[in-house]
């Protein structure tokens, strides 16, 4: 009798997404201060590229639509702009779950988080100029799954600039409330050749990515936070992280 309460305590906690408790067990840490000597402040943004199709759907009208962040050093401010790791995780969380393997309640705690960035924080001075790097997710990751780097980038007085790869991030979310899903699996176990010509359009997209986030994000973004301007797309640099867990 005593084995079968201690057995319904367990699964109660358990099905209640009792977070409180695996948060201790396995805890997930605000993201560690960065090293340089600037605050980090960070921004969202969106648009449609109307000069590209969308290679993903089957709407031949759809053009492609990014969501991006960006990371840039930043005048002390408010510590209460300080953004979550997550944003909508009542939407990602099931995601997470799913990819990792781990039950919901296992990874709630997530939602807790911290970053360092601070939201529309004003840019640290007037720059003459500033160095970039793009950030590019892999596949089924997120814009913001390195935001670790990005902050310590952007404390050392980099931008940082990275996008959604609207259907290769494992979730979009746009202001709007619409969302691209992940749609890049080679469910064939393509090899080879076949392999190539299945991911390289893909790759390509991801590219026209980066070049339009580019040409769109800094001249919006940092305008508005009176940042002074970037250096020339040519001596930009380019970050490709992959997913902990790459997919063929």
């Amino acid at each position: 009798m005593k084995r079968q309460s201690i057995a319904a305590v367990i699964l109660g906690l358990l099905g209640s997404g009792c977070s409180t408790l695996v948060s201790k067990v396995f805890p997930l840490d605000d993201l560690p201060v960065p090293s340089g000597p600037h605050a980090v402040g960070t921004q969202f943004f969106e648009w449609v590229d109307e000069a590209r199709e969308e290679p993903f759907t089957e709407d031949p009208s759809d053009k492609r639509r990014l969501s991006g962040q960006i990371w840039y050093p930043a005048e002390a401010s408010d510590d209460s702009l300080r953004q979550p790791y997550l944003d909508h995780p009542e939407r990602r969380l099931d995601m997470i779950s799913y990819q990792s393997g781990l039950p919901r309640f296992m990874v709630a705690h997530m939602q807790r988080v911290q970053t360092n960035s601070m939201l529309n924080a004003p840019c640290y001075g007037r720059r003459k100029s500033g160095r970039l790097v793009l950030f590019s997710h892999g596949l089924s990751g997120m814009k913001n799954q390195n935001t670790i780097q990005a902050e310590l980038l952007a404390s050392h007085g980099i931008i940082v600039i990275s996008v959604d790869h609207a259907y290769d991030a494992y979730l979009t979310i746009f202001a709007d409330g619409t969302v691209a899903d992940y749609r890049s699996s080679d469910t064939e176990n393509r090899t080879g050749d076949a392999f190539w010509a299945f991911r390289l359009p893909q790759l390509k997209t991801r590219v026209a990515d980066l070049v339009s986030s580019l040409m769109k994000s800094p001249a919006v973004v940092l305008r508005r936070v009176a940042c002074g301007p970037i250096l020339q797309p040519t001596t930009s640099a380019c970050l490709a992280i992959p997913s902990a867990a790459p997919q063929r």
